[in-house]
């Protein structure tokens, strides 16, 4: 029954996904850690592209939303910006999401929870250091 119960954990608690659209030029690739989010825009930066991303699946909303922004850096990282200045985050549409796991005996134990999509959306920027 425990990995029974462990699969269940993993299969509610799913990745997140994103996207990037460059406008700019990509650099290097850097470590997720190192990207900031920004709410407003600082005093030089370069833009490099426009990332978005979602989580669909998590215990809470906040929970979902961790998960949303580390795919965001992720996407942003991916490109070398190592900011982001954020556009827009919020709750989006969902749905239900669920799992039977067998228990023996001919039943299973069924978990469910309502999956409100978290997204967030921004341009991913390099700011250069400052001098």
């Amino acid at each position: 029954m425990k990995l029974s119960a462990l699969s269940l954990v993993l299969l509610l608690s799913a990745c997140a996904s994103g996207t990037i659209v460059l406008t700019g030029h990509a650099r290097a690739p850097i470590s997720a850690d190192a990207v900031t989010l920004y709410v407003t825009p600082p005093a030089h930066y370069e833009v490099i592209g426009l990332v978005s991303a979602h989580a669909a699946h998590g215990w809470t909303d906040q929970g979902r939303m961790d998960k949303a922004v580390a795919e965001l850096k992720e996407q942003a990282a991916s490109v070398g910006a190592n900011g982001v200045l954020v556009g827009s985050a919020g709750t989006g549409s969902g749905g239900m999401a669920g799992v039977a796991v067998p228990a023996g005996n001919g039943s299973a134990i069924f978990a469910a929870s309502d999956s409100h999509d978290q997204q967030i959306s921004g341009t991913a920027i390099y700011v250069p250091p400052s001098p």
